[in-house]
């Protein structure tokens, strides 16, 4: 089986820190040259996400319930397109630890910058 490095055009970006709202949201801006997600995890997630779900999702309503068995946890996270406050495409990964730092543990993606 072949590992991730031997695969051409993923990538894995380096570890880093980010601040969870109120909410327990996360906004991760992407990279210039990311094309497709092939995971994240961030630190108290039990599990990666997958999946990027479009906002359009109606899993996307209810992350702003007010009932939290509804949204996503670290036992079932959820990640989903958006734009963040600089106008540059980003990931909203929901759920960590409400007003706390979260580290990015994993983050790999398919390049733009492939060439087939």
């Amino acid at each position: 089986m072949l590992s991730l490095n031997e695969v051409r055009g993923w990538r894995a970006s380096s570890p880093a820190t980010f601040q969870a709202d109120a909410e327990g949201r996360v906004v991760i801006p992407l990279p210039d040259d990311f094309l497709s997600l092939l995971s994240i995890r961030l630190s108290g997630w039990e599990r990666p996400v997958r999946e990027v779900l479009q906002p359009s999702n109606w899993l996307y309503r209810l992350q702003a319930m007010r009932w939290t068995g509804l949204r996503g946890s670290p036992s079932r996270p959820l990640a989903f397109f958006t734009v963040n406050e600089e106008g540059h495409p980003a990931l909203e990964l929901f759920s960590s630890e409400p007003n706390a730092p979260v580290s990015l543990e994993e983050f790999r993606y398919l390049s733009a910058d492939v060439e087939i």
